[in-house]
């Protein structure tokens, strides 16, 4: 009986022993540092350039500028400048200064009016209605002076300014440089060249873009 008691006692201490053995479980240790980052892999080989796309259609042709073309408008109406029966007139014109003379190549036209649409006769040029011609007989520094004979040239006697008979005298002034030209002809030249008859008032004014 008493080592029963002995070996119960024993158990039991032996029981308490362990449970005061089991403690709590502790906090959770610090995070370790990360690790040292990889090397970076080599860059990869540049791909082909793509194929050039196609040319975009030529824009149309820009309209002939007139930026170094102006033109002048005289009254031919004016009795004190042209004078009935008169052979030679003499035109003032002060833009014509001494500068302009030497860039500038006149193109000179007379309009007779019309309600449907006006004549123009260059000059020099003829009227063979009314038998007569009209030359230029000079230009200089601010003045042209046209010479007005009949419609052949032979005869200036029997000839000179028919008042009313035209109202304007029209002067286009065309920058030489403009059409490569150094003198009246070699700018006149140009001009038929680009199929522009220069006899013609309407197909001078719609090159130039002027009407």
């Amino acid at each position: 009986m008493e080592l029963k008691k002995i070996l119960m006692l024993a158990c039991v201490l032996t029981t308490m022993a362990i449970i005061s053995c089991s403690g709590d479980d502790g906090n959770d240790g610090l995070n370790g540092k990360n690790g040292i980052d990889g090397v970076d892999g080599a860059q990869g080989l540049t791909g082909a350039d793509g194929a050039d796309g196609a040319d975009g259609a030529d824009g149309a042709d820009g309209e002939n500028g007139n930026a170094n073309v102006k033109t002048i408008v005289i009254d031919a109406t004016d009795e004190n400048v042209f004078p009935e029966d008169a052979k030679i007139i003499e035109i003032p014109v002060p833009e014509l200064t001494y500068e302009v003379l030497q860039n500038y190549t006149l193109i000179l036209f007379l309009e007779i009016p019309s309600l449907s649409n006006s004549y123009f006769t260059p000059v020099p040029g003829s009227n063979a209605g009314q038998d007569r011609r009209y030359d230029i007989a000079s230009i200089s520094n601010g003045l042209i002076t046209l010479q007005i004979t009949n419609f052949t040239g032979t005869d200036i006697v029997n000839s000179g300014w028919i008042p009313g008979l035209y109202t304007k005298l029209h002067i286009t002034m065309i920058e030489k440089s403009s059409l490569q030209g150094k003198g009246q002809e070699d700018v006149m030249s140009s001009l038929k060249a680009n199929g522009v008859d220069t006899n013609d008032y309407h197909q001078v004014m719609q090159y130039f873009g002027l009407e």
